[in-house]
């Protein structure tokens, strides 16, 4: 893949083989009504045939969110199906009761079920699908054994994870349709269900629904400020949405000099970088506001003051200024971090926040020791006036047929051989894309997972967060990728599967793939052929060289201040014993690791009380990041082309025709449209 802009860091981001990332725009239930006809009988037996029961407490994915997995639990199979009778012209309503144990046992027993349909693969996407399941054992294997060996007493988790499913499905849902004088029962999730003679309660539509069904997002820009030795932190931005509204889709993070009206195509928000944007001048140029893309309109924040070493102090606003009017109170106080807190708020009440920081000019290390000194040095890649962040809710697989588009050979051909037939995607479009196409892969991968006796799957307890940005400097272009949170409650019909290392067997997978997902997108070929290998790092990345060079690995229990090796940064050292200070168990390397020249180091984190697994970079990501080098031509400043800067190399190269021909995205993308995705995995 080759990546290039034109008119100065503006609009676009042509991309050689667009087919090769997921794109959720097509799913709807517009476009589903408009296949179906107008039969109620032809609606329901779609809804009731081809979407599969899903166990997890609420309404989690609504009706685009169900199409999209082609499954759901049954209050969010009535809304798809209510959704499409009333896009049919019907009257129906929404009809809720409380069912047996028993019931429920039988629901959730019926995620097991299979369909007896053999998967048989291309002898070549067999060989590359055994790679990838030879990476992820691997990995899998070194945690498990290190957690094993370090004494880890494996708590008991499955006796309340089944009661928690079998609460959540005894409060079942179904949909009523009116044919004439008469309210027909109509339940895609319980087939003979018998309706009659139950307590019901009825709800006329989706909005009628009590609100403490739905599973909540709470989204905060948050700033600290320095003003002698006070440290005060101010809320720039509030964002709250349904988990169901925000399933499927992305919201984008920009920040704007303040004195900034706006792009003249609001949805083009997140197709202007640097340059692109409105030039800062005056005083606006280090007051920046926050902008968050939802849909097509952005929600503006508050205004605070970016650091600039190169800058005299921040000239006063006049009364002009849009700064005045945010409060009457504009900082004068350059901030010395930003960080995005999420908030997950579950129906039952329980609320989960994770943190990604934007940029923080105190050191790690003297953050942990708690010395609040932020640094002089430029903000670099880290300046928020030079980034773009796209933040993608998923709640559950993406297995709707229409997410993947893959054109035949011949096209695909053509296109890479044919530089004038690029197709244009936009850099809000291509960072949503990279995280719903992990997203496919990984939960595709991991749904069923064969176990010892049965299978098992993972049932998800809040949305999936997956975090893209792009940052622009002078001199490159930076990619980021991270994971940021991902909350599974293991679900089998095995006496044997243990839902602690099945948690673990799920995060090492998103780990495995996300490195085999940014190789691809780096341009070069396979996960085992790529010459992007020194050009970005993954925590899987570093794990693998390690071994390769001999490296051993340390697994550091929480709660106590460990010795760690000399060649670790003391940046390192504090990120890794703040992990054990929170309580996680962390897997590192004895030692930096050589790659391609520049020493890097990596680790996993893993949660002793639920078995929950992260790959951690360095940089405190759970993720990696891609860098690349802009090159612009001498005579009309445009950029041509972005090569990719090789660690250790002072030249760079550009990707071949035959380089490109090797990546299997695309091959990648039929295995999930073709349902072959599902393949044995080896069970943990």
């Amino acid at each position: 893949m080759i990546l290039t802009c034109t008119g100065g860091l503006r609009a676009d981001i042509k991309i050689e083989k667009p087919w090769q990332l997921v794109t959720l725009d097509r799913i709807s239930v517009d476009a589903a009504s408009a296949n179906l006809g107008g039969r109620w009988e032809d609606i329901h037996a779609y809804v009731r045939d081809n979407m599969r029961f899903d166990p997890y407490l609420g309404v989690l994915r609504g009706a685009r969110g169900v199409l999209t997995a082609q499954g759901g639990n049954s209050v969010d199979q009535a809304l798809l199906l209510h959704d499409l009778l009333k896009a049919a012209g019907h009257i129906s309503r929404l009809v809720r009761s409380r069912i047996s144990v028993e019931d429920a046992q039988q629901l959730i027993e019926s995620v097991f079920a299979s369909d007896g349909r053999p998967v048989v693969l291309e002898p070549e996407m067999q060989a590359e699908l055994d790679a990838l399941e030879d990476r992820i054992m691997t990995h899998y294997e070194l945690v498990s054994q290190a957690l094993g060996n370090s004494g880890l007493q494996v708590p008991e988790l499955d006796r309340d994870r089944a009661g928690s499913m079998i609460e959540a499905t005894r409060d079942h849902w179904w949909v009523q349709v009116r044919v004439g004088d008469s309210w027909i029962d109509l339940d895609p999730t319980w087939q003979g269900a018998p309706h009659s003679g139950r307590e019901t309660q009825f709800f006329d539509s989706a909005s009628d629904l009590p609100a403490d069904l739905h599973h909540i997002v709470k989204l905060s820009i948050v700033a600290e400020l320095k003003e002698g030795e006070a440290i005060t932190t101010e809320t720039l931005l509030s964002f709250q949405e349904t988990a169901a509204a925000l399933s499927g889709h992305s919201l984008f993070l920009a920040h704007r000099p303040v004195d900034w009206s706006g792009p003249t195509d609001l949805t083009a928000i997140g197709a202007a970088i640097g340059a692109a944007w409105d030039s800062a001048s005056g005083e606006g140029s280090n007051r920046l506001v926050p902008v968050l893309l939802s849909g097509d309109q952005p929600v503006r924040g508050k205004a605070y003051v970016r650091y600039d070493p190169e800058a005299a102090a921040p000239a006063k606003p006049s009364i002009f200024s849009l700064g005045t009017m945010i409060e009457g109170k504009p900082a004068t106080n350059p901030a010395s971090a930003l960080w995005v807190d999420i908030e997950f708020v579950t129906p039952d009440g329980d609320t989960t926040t994770v943190r990604r920081p934007l940029f923080d000019r105190v050191a790690p290390a003297l953050r942990h020791a708690g010395t609040i000194t932020p640094s002089d040095a430029a903000l670099g890649a880290d300046d928020p006036i030079n980034s773009i962040f796209a933040f993608s809710f998923h709640t559950g697989p993406i297995e709707h047929t229409a997410a993947f588009s893959v054109p035949d050979a011949a096209a695909r051909d053509e296109t890479i051989e044919n530089a004038e037939n690029l197709a244009v995607i936009r850099v809000n479009g291509l960072l949503a894309s990279i995280n719903h196409t992990m997203v496919a892969i990984a939960d595709g991968l991991a749904s069923p997972v064969p176990v010892d006796g049965g299978s098992a799957t993972f049932s998800p307890e809040t949305p999936r967060l997956t975090i893209s940005g792009l940052h622009v400097t002078d001199d490159n272009m930076i990619l980021s990728l991270d994971l940021r949170h991902a909350a599974f409650t293991p679900l089998s019909n095995s006496s044997d599967a243990d839902a602690f290392f099945l948690r673990v067997f799920k995060g090492v997978l998103d780990g495995v793939v996300e490195d085999a997902l940014w190789t691809i997108l780096a341009g070069g070929g396979t996960a085992d052929q790529s010459v992007f290998r020194n050009a970005a790092s993954t925590t899987v990345n570093v794990f693998r060289e390690a071994m390769r060079q001999e490296i051993g690995f340390a697994a550091y229990q929480p709660g106590s201040a460990v010795v760690m090796p000399e060649g670790y940064s003391a940046d390192v050292r504090a990120r890794i014993q703040s992990a054990l200070t929170s309580g996680m168990i962390v897997l590192a390397p004895n030692g930096p690791v050589d790659i391609g020249g520049r020493q890097h180091l990596a680790w996993w984190t893993i949660d002793p009380a639920s078995g929950r697994t992260k790959a951690v970079m360095e940089s405190g990501l759970n993720g990696t990041i891609a860098e690349y080098i802009i090159v612009k031509d001498k005579q009309d400043k445009e950029v041509v082309a972005i090569y990719m800067k090789a660690a250790g190399e002072t030249t760079f190269r550009r990707l071949t025709s035959d380089q490109m021909k090797k990546v299997t995205m695309d091959k990648i993308s039929r295995w999930i449209a073709n349902g072959q995705i599902r393949r044995v995995v080896r069970p943990p």
